[in-house]
């Protein structure tokens, strides 16, 4: 399986997985993996203006996705997020999900490959993450691929009366060549 670069035309999709996903976290013996409400569609209105931005900019923004071979759904996806600010866009964010069904067939995996070599091929030096303590899949995936815990903050949210504590991780990438034109944005 080789995941898919999204486009404008991907939006509607992803939307819809992001809205199932996060429905599902913390329901039927599945660990808290977000501490936020579920999405809307309406509050991703704006990713696909970040998914244009070249990443020379603040905020730019890629994500990957993977597709049920049966309905066509995207069931898994990963993104890499650019820094706020222009001193820091040596590094990016990343985020993954993949719905219950789909995990453990090496989606997750695949997809964080796509992202570091993307990541490389850009130029950049940096790819961080934070995970919530008990979520011990995903702190297993990010190890295998190398990333390094670099800090943790204890009572970082509370959902009800449930503390949980987070980790940063980063994952430092080889210098590559510099950024080439090609990668600054596919849509424009």
């Amino acid at each position: 399986m080789v995941p898919d670069l999204l486009g404008p035309g991907d939006f509607p999709a992803l939307a819809a997985h992001l809205v199932r996903q996060s429905r599902v976290s913390d329901t039927a013996g599945l660990p808290l993996y977000s501490p936020f409400r579920p999405m809307l569609p309406e509050s991703l209105a704006r990713l696909p203006t970040l998914w244009a931005r070249p990443v020379t900019e603040p905020y730019w923004q890629r994500k990957w996705g993977i597709r049920d071979a049966v309905g066509g759904e995207i069931v898994a996806y990963c993104s890499l997020t650019g820094a706020e600010l222009p001193a820091e866009l040596h590094r990016a964010r990343v985020a993954l999900g993949v719905e219950p069904a789909f995990r453990r067939r090496g989606f997750g995996l695949a997809l964080l490959r796509a992202a570091v070599a993307f990541a490389r091929e850009a130029g950049l030096a940096w790819i961080d993450l934070t995970v919530l303590a008990h979520n011990e899949p995903a702190l297993a995936l990010y190890r295998k691929l190398g990333f390094v815990e670099v800090g943790r903050s204890a009572d970082r949210f509370r959902v009800g009366a449930t503390s949980i504590e987070e980790i940063a991780m980063t994952l430092a990438l080889d210098r590559p060549a510099p950024a080439r034109d090609h990668l600054s944005s596919p849509w424009r």
